[in-house]
């Protein structure tokens, strides 16, 4: 008789409010690689003002993809001195590759269009509040 197994992971996400202009964005931290590789997949929806933001342990291209996410984003990609180097949207579902154009160590998922709405372009600087 085969035995049956059931496996559940378990993980907890740390929080960080980060200011970008005069706008505060909540976001969970992604900074496992279970953590970034899952990121806000299967999720069908995302708070207004909030998002996810991957760290990275050392600068480098970064690739991502919108596989199982239910919903649509946009990603900026940060460089170690906390600047939005690439502003990038993806499709909800959508397998193509969505890669940062140079080195990065952070990258900011937020909902679609959030970014064109507060003003928020490349060469705007992120800062961490808490």
């Amino acid at each position: 008789m085969a035995s049956k197994f059931l496996i559940f992971i378990f993980f907890s996400y740390s929080y960080l409010d980060i200011m970008i202009k005069n706008d505060t964005i909540h976001t969970m931290v992604a900074e496992t690689p279970y953590e970034r590789a899952k990121g806000l997949m299967y999720r069908v929806s995302l708070a207004p003002d909030s998002g996810m933001f991957f760290v990275f342990d050392r600068p480098d291209t970064l690739y991502f993809w919108m596989k199982n996410t239910l919903i649509q984003l946009d990603i900026a990609f940060i460089d170690s001195d906390f600047v939005i180097v690439d502003i990038k949207h993806g499709e909800k579902g959508d397998t193509t590759i969505i890669k940062s154009s140079k080195p990065c160590m952070y990258a900011l998922e937020v909902n679609f269009g959030y970014f064109k709405k507060h003003g928020i372009k490349t060469g705007d600087t992120i800062k961490i509040i808490k």
